[in-house]
């Protein structure tokens, strides 16, 4: 998800402004399994919120997982947060 976001920023010419951070999006810190669609690029979530979802071509990866507040201490302030 993170290389096809990277992608989209460079060909749209905003790699001097858009930082991409391969991190998700939780209630707590730590690592969590993560599932992505072949069928539905772009898409994925974190297993433990929606794991009965469609599991036609789903893969499941380990990522780092990090609360906002967490995150948003170790990298300073945002001007726009795309989720």
């Amino acid at each position: 998800v993170c290389d096809l976001l990277r992608a989209s920023v460079e060909i749209n010419g905003f790699a001097h402004i858009v930082q991409v951070y391969n991190v998700a999006a939780s209630d707590y810190d730590g690592r969590q399994p993560f599932a992505c669609y072949r069928n539905r690029l772009g898409e994925g979530h974190l297993v433990e919120h929606l794991p009965e979802r469609d599991l036609d071509g789903r893969t499941v990866i380990d990522v780092e997982a990090r609360t906002l507040d967490a995150y948003g201490a170790a990298i300073g302030a945002a001007t726009l947060l795309h989720i």
